[in-house]
């Protein structure tokens, strides 16, 4: 299981990948692979730096990304689990002006919205109806 934290200011974000070194022992380039497998909707990446926590046994990636304008939510595509092992599980946690929200990635399940504002009674009603 890897986590990561979403922090966003404005029309800037910054995020934070903590993964098992385990996990992606066979991942040939991960500095470039894992953030490529993390894609916010609308946000161009700025600067990324990736590195070896030895002591905790994790590969740890940071990354600052710019949004065209502020943003009250956020669509998310993780698709990690596709170059790490086949159970792989991504949470993800984000803030916005003391706001939280998270969202849980595997396989299966590869896309999530991200609001930092209560759901509209439509949004609950299409969650729903989508849920089954």
């Amino acid at each position: 299981m890897s986590s990561g934290d979403l922090t966003l200011h404005g029309a800037q974000a910054h995020y934070e990948l903590r993964m098992p070194l385990y996990e992606i022992s066979h991942v040939a380039s991960p500095e470039r692979t894992l953030l490529e497998h993390v894609r916010f909707a609308g946000a161009r990446l700025m600067a990324k730096s990736c590195r070896t926590d030895a002591g905790r046994s994790l590969y740890v990636c940071e990354a600052d990304y710019q949004f065209a304008a502020p943003v009250d939510r956020v669509e998310v595509e993780c698709t990690v689990a596709a170059v790490a092992v086949p159970n792989h599980v991504h949470l993800l946690r984000a803030q916005l002006d003391g706001k939280e929200d998270r969202a849980l990635f595997d396989i299966s399940f590869t896309r999530a919205t991200l609001r930092f504002r209560p759901p509209t009674p439509v949004e609950i009603a299409v969650a729903q109806a989508g849920a089954g």
